[in-house]
């Protein structure tokens, strides 16, 4: 079977993609899903998933708080800890592939899907660091002559590159209050969306990291995608108009669908994301 994972950016709240991840490992182990798009945190998560960093993922995002009960996302993510992380994930390879990872280019005003899979060390290494640039709280990342940032700003819920390949499931783990419907009907209802919307404390659970609320976030994103898969999957996972024939079920009772165009999302947060980094003078 083919099998695409997308992963949203959520900062701190990333936690709830691994504990969702724990759930997705389950029933389809990092050799069996051969194609990934990612953003921001989400990036970086699901590179360490792809290349059996799983367990050792849970033990790093415990190791963040080590010495303080609660950071601010940019101590973290600026910290030589983190940036050792980075260094150790993007030096081994993935069992992907495909790996996209989403970024905008600050240069060309574009956003900008790159494959990981192929890439040098150094390039890798950049990449996942620009990914994780979310600025003004983290600068922009310089890869060959143009500066990158999160990928998030542009469009964070990176579907578009796994589009194009036939797939038999898409699971998709992202921070939204809307029920999108993605651009192609045929690929939509493929797609085992995991949605993490809960508005409660949301600015303060993205951009501070806590022990407790780690811990927490965590096991809320395993029970939640459990309880996604396991009602998707109760028929095997080989069925696949069942599975289908599910996703339709479920999708069914979420409010306020919208369709979601990858393509003009981005280009009004490029607007916004361009007006901003001017007036605070990052890009001319």
């Amino acid at each position: 079977m083919k099998i695409g994972l997308v992963m949203a950016g959520a900062m701190a709240k990333g936690a709830y993609e691994l504990g969702a991840l724990k759930a997705i490992n389950e029933y389809f182990g990092p050799d069996q899903i051969k194609y990934i798009s990612g953003t921001s945190v989400g990036t970086l998560i699901a590179y360490a998933y792809s290349s059996g960093m799983l367990d050792e993922s849970f033990q790093i995002w415990k190791d963040i708080n080590k010495q303080y009960p609660k950071l601010f996302v940019r101590t973290v993510m600026t910290s030589d800890y983190f940036q050792d992380v980075i260094n150790r994930v993007a030096s081994r390879e993935v069992a992907a592939e495909k790996f996209y990872v989403s970024l905008l280019n600050l240069n060309k005003r574009t956003n900008c899907y790159r494959n990981l899979i192929g890439q040098p060390f150094e390039l890798r290494r950049d990449y996942l660091r620009a990914s994780m640039a979310f600025v003004p709280l983290v600068m922009p990342v310089q890869v060959d002559g143009n500066y990158f940032i999160d990928g998030a700003f542009a469009d964070n819920i990176p579907v578009l590159p796994l589009i194009e390949h036939k797939l038999d499931y898409v699971i998709c783990v992202h921070f939204d209050k809307y029920n999108y419907t993605f651009e192609a009907p045929d690929f939509d209802k493929k797609v085992i969306k995991i949605v993490f919307n809960d508005d409660t404390e949301l600015i303060s659970k993205s951009i501070f990291a806590t022990r407790e609320g780690n811990d927490q976030m965590i096991e809320d994103g395993y029970k939640k995608a459990k309880l996604v898969l396991d009602y998707v999957f109760s028929g095997g996972v080989e069925d696949t108009q069942a599975v289908y024939d599910k996703i339709e079920f479920l999708n069914s009772f979420k409010p306020k669908k919208e369709m979601r165009l990858t393509g003009d999302i981005a280009i009004n947060n490029i607007a916004k994301v361009t007006r901003m980094l001017t007036k605070s003078k990052i890009i001319e």
